[in-house]
């Protein structure tokens, strides 16, 4: 079988396969759905096979044990064939564009108006008043003062004065028509638009290289009609020049940017009485229609790609009942493409190419969140090729070993889709180590080792992103950190198998862990009388994070099935703990130091808690569903925070906040539904703003036909890994759509009521 990358299920039967052989659907991201073996095939006129499924079909363990029905095989096994089908005619139809989508560490600033600084080599956004620089690792603010505060302005490159040109936007005394610059250190304002010119938000703005001349479109005046006319701006003569009709037409929320190896502002999508698909050329004089077929979009990025000589375009939203869009189309002078590459489903944004790094970065945007349409303050950036400073394995060294030996400070080590037994010491140096395909490259430590080490002083340039991390044997895989703090990002932990730590073990420094799947992870030893091992992870002094990640029936020895928390400090947010293990116990155990949990879920569960602390612990924005045992939550000592949570379906055989010796809890906004009393043991403090007596939600109900059904599994799987924040069907909130969301549809099938 050849892998495609970049398909939904990663593929295609060459002539000549028996029958009768097994294959492992996956995501493309990470996260393997199922196990199916197809009785018949044949092979079509086209070149690819077509699957008929008459044999066996079960999930991956674990999942099959959740709760669902026979009669849904049949079901499941039709929407695969659905999904494999859609996966390999997009793979023949689209192209690839670039090599893949990473994201920035930690949260930063977001907004339309961004602009690459070419002589400085730094992206700048301007967003209310602050300006931002980013560096490619990091966003630095450079100015807190300058223009007078705005939103839904523009920023483009003026490349002959080097400076970045912010014009326009809205503002708390109205649209503005103001135009300034920046010269790196200092904002100095130029010559406002005429009289004539209204001040205006959400129009389209680009910078014409040839004819210095920078070009305004459209937009939204504040109140009234929307504005048809073209500005242009002689940085020379600080002088404007107006056209007040264009057939272009009443616009706003579109986008413009200079092709520069044809010399033409381009101008595309928005919005007027509907969502536009249109593309228009200036030549200085006059606009030109030169296609409507690309995507309907406004409120979207786009930027000229110098070194392929295109434009790119990503993500945006159509209305109404607004979505945004994880797509990618480039523009080559005459259509639109779609890419294959996905990357994350935003709106409201703007985005900027990069020329030294040769990256596009996308900061902050409106986009999909489990509690609904929200701004997401991350920093995505869109490699669109291997840097020179790239070490390829195998092609130039044998073993990741090997190239990471080899690497310097700045070095990328890029790994190629196969399997690697071997344990990876990350030497303390701050380079980039990634498979070129998510989950394409599998680490497989050898018997009773990590497949990552990091014990040498790592920092967060320390990256490791989209391995496969599994024991080579019956026991290993996961990986150590001792006094660092590397990041690992887009890891799938299969099966590791460790006495402690199953999936990692964190003995201080300040690991983090960003949108990683712990994958039926074990740890066997007992440590410390039933305190248990961390079954995904063991921190001991460290100050640990792990975002938008998710926990799938780990195990730990007699406690702490997923974390386990001894000293120092841990934050968790929108994380997935699920689990049908029977038995087991606690899966977040805070044996001591502080602990924070936000917008995460916990599904399906039994034992003693979800969360344990003989520390006091917060857990703010959370669910709890479907958990049975002794209680959800348990404590010790101190006053734990629980604020703005929901318990739904919990049925326990003690209180629900269980207690014991001197512990308390501080309860706020906190709402439980079908789930057993008494709710508290021991004293708590009301807060306000809770109801023990709510209503439950339907979870898992796409479509809003009031149960979880076939109609909800279909969109699941249609859908599925299609980009970070996709939508409705990433229940675990975790950024991806995969078998984590699989397992908790199943979980809630059925009615409603």
């Amino acid at each position: 079988m050849e892998k495609l990358t970049g398909s939904i299920l990663r593929y295609y039967w060459p002539i000549g396969v028996v029958a009768n052989e097994v294959i492992r659907a996956t995501s493309p991201n990470r996260g393997r759905l199922c196990n199916c073996t197809f009785s018949q095939w044949h092979h079509t006129s086209g070149g690819d096979s077509v699957f008929i499924f008459r044999s066996s079909f079960s999930f991956y363990p674990g999942v099959s044990q959740m709760k669902m029905f026979q009669s849904m095989r049949s079901l499941i096994v039709v929407a695969c064939a659905v999904v494999a089908a859609i996966a390999m005619q997009s793979h023949r139809a689209n192209a690839q564009c670039g090599v893949g989508w990473s994201l920035g560490s930690g949260n930063g600033p977001g907004g339309y108006q961004i602009c690459y600084d070419e002589y400085r080599q730094r992206t700048v956004l301007f967003e209310g008043t602050t300006t931002y620089e980013w560096d490619g690792v990091s966003w630095t603010t450079v100015a807190t003062s300058g223009p007078p505060e705005r939103g839904a302005a523009a920023m483009v490159y003026d490349p002959a004065t080097h400076q970045c040109l912010l014009f326009g936007g809205y503002s708390s005394s109205g649209p503005r028509k103001d135009l300034w610059s920046w010269d790196g250190t200092t904002w100095t304002q130029r010559a406002s638009a005429p009289s004539e010119a209204s001040g205006r938000g959400d129009f389209a703005m680009a910078f014409d290289r040839t004819r210095s001349r920078l070009v305004i479109h459209g937009g939204y005046p504040g109140s009234g009609s929307l504005l048809t006319d073209t500005l242009e701006w002689n940085p020379s003569a600080n002088t404007w020049q107006r056209w007040a009709t264009s057939p272009i037409g009443f616009r706003y929320a579109h986008r413009m940017a200079f092709d520069e190896a044809r010399n033409e502002i381009i101008l595309h999508g928005g919005y007027y009485f509907g969502n536009k698909n249109d593309t228009w050329r200036w030549n200085g004089a006059a606009w030109t229609l030169v296609s409507q077929t690309g995507p309907a979009r406004y409120v979207f990025g786009m930027t000229y790609d110098s070194r392929r000589s295109q434009l790119i375009l990503h993500g945006g939203t159509t209305c109404c009942g607004e979505v945004e869009y994880a797509t990618t189309y480039t523009w080559n002078g005459t259509s639109w493409s779609l890419c294959t590459l996905q990357g994350p489903a935003r709106g409201y944004m703007n985005i900027a190419y990069d020329r030294v790094r040769d990256v596009i970065v996308l900061p902050g945007g409106i986009g999909p969140t489990k509690t609904g349409r929200a701004y997401i303050p991350e920093t995505w950036e869109l490699a669109l090729s291997i840097p020179s400073t790239t070490r390829r394995v195998p092609a130039d060294y044998a073993t990741i070993q090997a190239a990471v030996d080899a690497a310097v400070a700045g070095d990328t080590v890029l790994v190629s889709p196969g399997s690697y037994g071997e344990s990876v010491n990350l030497r303390g140096k701050a380079i980039l180590v990634k498979s070129e395909v998510i989950d394409g490259a599998i680490v497989l430590a050898p018997k009773n080792q990590r497949s990552f080490i990091a014990s040498s002083n790592e920092t967060s340039l320390t990256r490791v992103i989209g391995f496969r991390i599994s024991p080579g044997s019956k026991s290993g895989g996961g990986v150590y950190t001792n006094g660092s703090s590397p990041v690992f990002d887009t890891c799938t932990f299969d099966r590791c198998k460790n006495d402690t730590g199953g999936g990692a073990l964190v003995q201080g420094g300040a690991p983090k862990f960003i949108a990683c799947d712990f994958d039926s992870c074990v740890a066997t030893a007992i440590v410390g009388y039933t305190y248990g091992s961390g079954g995904a992870i063991r921190s001991v002094g460290g100050a640990l994070t792990v975002e938008k990640s998710s926990f799938l029936n780990c195990v730990g020895n007699s406690n702490a099935q997923s974390m386990m928390q001894e000293g120092g400090s841990s934050v968790f947010r929108e994380c997935a703990f699920v689990t049908n293990v029977v038995g087991g116990s606690t899966q977040v155990y805070n044996a001591s130091g502080t602990m924070v949990i936000e917008d995460s879920l916990f599904d399906g569960m039994s034992g003693s808690a979800c969360v344990f602390g003989w520390s006091p612990f917060t857990v703010r924005r959370c669910q709890f569903r479907n958990i049975v045992g002794s209680r959800v939550l348990e404590m010790r000592y101190g006053t734990s925070i629980i604020d703005t949570c929901k318990l739904e379906h919990c049925v326990t055989t003690g209180a629900l906040f269980g207690v014991v010796y001197s512990g308390t809890y501080s309860v706020s906004n906190t709402s439980i539904c079908d789930s057993s009393t008494p709710v508290f043991q021991g004293g708590w403090t009301d807060l306000g703003g809770n109801n023990f007596s709510a209503n439950c939600s339907c979870f898992g109900d796409i479509d809003g036909g009031g149960s979880v059904g076939g109609s909800d599994l279909a969109y699941l799987l249609a859908n599925w890994q299609s980009g970070p924040g996709t939508g409705p069907g990433d229940l675990s909130g975790d950024g991806e759509i995969d078998v984590v969301d699989l397992a908790l549809l199943l979980a809630n099938w059925g009615s409603c009521q």
